[in-house]
């Protein structure tokens, strides 16, 4: 047996109980968290199948099954997510080394021909939308194949785990000590039960040791087991946004996943308003003396808003109130500004009032500084990586890192200097009197260079700009600076940009 599992097979029933029924503190507190902002992100779970809409109160069993078949999910999360990681990977990444064989692993590292590329922005995606995820190193079982490989000991391939998938981890000083990893495998054979069995693999820096269990409460049965003699954990952490008060975790950039399911409900609830309350009520007046049941039946059951009707009394539409669903789209603009804010964008102006040019560069600058930190984390991580592959596949692993001079280089800037005093200068040309096809022209500028959109979404924005009527701006006097900052320039309503607003 390796080490990790001799160890563990000399604890008593109590202690192999809680090492496998038990999670680290902040999972146990936040794991469900974890996979609800990861759903957010995908658009599944309960965003899919209705599960994560309230019920009303006094709303039938009915109704509210209804309501869930037809409820809709707009993705606001998976559009920041993608911005961020987008802008990361927009300029390349630079890697370089001697190692041929570390060359070759970063153009198939999961052995399914995922490039280092493809798998780090995946991972992005997720760190992103929970605040961290982890990347295993791991090696196959594999027999070496051919001479050159013949020091190898199998295949070293990079793994990926969403948060709610590391149930616990240790650390020892600055190091990671141990970590406990939940898989779920299902048998290949299509007759099989289709019911995923449960695994927990358990790392330390000397040995691993795999375990299956088939229930919550059931024993777990050893699966195998080896010592690696890395002298570290192969696992790093990847985490955007690391929280100050741990060593493991971070903040999503989508926010509390609640602000997202609160959105979902808003989007539901103004469905339920317009398909069955906002729509006029033909109310025939019956006297104290007429008779209810026969004036129904003289109206029939189908009355439409173009049906002639006799009737004895007066009839007439009764309109409920339609302020109500202007009041929940208001609820729902308000969280989508907030999960902008919380990301550091802007989705829209809150004012009318006029913004400078010097304040659009500051938010630039703002989320260069925040993308800028991002790609120093992902290089950090990329050369973890780049270590334990290296002491996977190395006799000699401190030489031969050394030797591989391993440098991994993300971009330092995101958005060029030249950007900022181009929009600075499309902005004062748009305060001079100009005619309509300079002004569109201005504004199909702005949008192409400045607001993040899918090629179908740019061509319909362009569409719209080309179809309307601009005004030009009154001439006004020239608004004096205050304490000696910029003047004022002409705002840019719906220009997509960094916020300051910290978390």
């Amino acid at each position: 047996m390796g080490q990790l599992a001799d160890r563990i097979a000399l604890l008593d029933e109590r202690q192999r109980a809680d090492l496998f029924q038990g999670v680290h503190p902040l999972h146990k507190q936040r794991a469900e968290n974890w996979a609800l902002l990861l759903e957010a992100y995908e658009g599944s779970g309960g965003f899919l199948n209705g599960a994560y809409l309230w019920r009303f109160p006094r709303e039938t069993e009915g109704d509210f099954k209804a309501r869930q078949r037809n409820a809709r999910y707009h993705n606001y999360a998976k559009r920041i997510v993608d911005l961020y990681a987008r802008h990361t990977f927009a300029k390349g990444i630079s890697r370089d080394t001697t190692s041929e064989t570390l060359q070759a692993f970063w153009t198939d590292v999961d052995g399914a021909g995922t490039s280092i590329d493809e798998f780090m922005l995946r991972a992005l995606t997720v760190a992103l939308s929970q605040g961290h995820c982890g990347l295993l190193v791991d090696r196959t079982p594999d027999e070496p194949m051919g001479p050159s490989m013949a020091d190898e000991r199998g295949r070293v391939l990079l793994r990926l785990y969403p948060a709610q998938s590391v149930l616990d981890w240790r650390w020892a000083g600055k190091l990671l000590s141990g970590v406990k990893i939940e898989e779920h495998s299902v048998s290949p054979d299509l007759l099989a039960k289709p019911a995923p069995m449960r695994e927990i693999v358990l790392w330390d820096d000397m040995s691993w040791a795999r375990f299956a269990l088939e229930g919550k409460d059931s024993e777990a049965v050893l699966v195998d087991e080896n010592d690696h003699f890395l002298g570290m954990v192969p696992f790093v952490p990847l985490r955007p946004f690391p929280e100050l008060s741990n060593d493991f975790t971070g903040q999503s950039i989508i926010g509390n996943p609640q602000l997202h399911r609160a959105l979902y409900n808003r989007e539901s609830e103004e469905d339920s308003v317009l398909r069955d309350q906002a729509f006029s009520v033909l109310v025939v007046e019956v006297g104290p003396d007429g008779d209810v049941a026969k004036a129904r039946e003289e109206l029939g059951t189908e009355i439409g808003t173009t049906t002639a009707l006799v009737v004895k009394g007066q009839a007439n539409y009764k309109t409920p109130d339609q302020g109500v669903p202007s009041n929940l789209r208001d609820a729902q603009r308000f969280i989508i500004e907030e999960l902008h804010r919380l990301a550091h964008l802007r989705f829209d102006r809150n004012s009318l009032d006029a913004e400078s040019a010097e304040a659009i560069r500051l938010q630039h600058q703002d989320l260069n500084r925040i993308l800028g930190g991002m790609a120093r984390h992902l290089e950090w991580v990329e050369q973890q990586v780049a270590e334990m592959y290296l002491r996977w596949t190395s006799p000699n692993p401190d030489s031969a890192i050394d030797s591989a001079a391993v440098t991994v280089s993300y971009p330092s800037e995101f958005f060029e200097v030249e950007l900022a005093s181009t929009l600075d200068d499309l902005i004062r040309l748009a305060d001079q009197q100009l005619g309509q096809t300079a002004l569109k022209g201005i504004k199909r500028q702005m949008v192409q260079q400045n607001v993040d959109l899918s090629d179908e979404e740019m061509k319909d924005a362009l569409e719209e700009i080309d179809a309307m009527t601009v005004d030009r701006p009154e001439q006004t006097e020239p608004q004096q600076p205050q304490d000696g900052g910029p003047d004022p320039a002409m705002d840019v309503p719906g220009m997509v940009g960094a916020g300051t607003n910290q978390r």
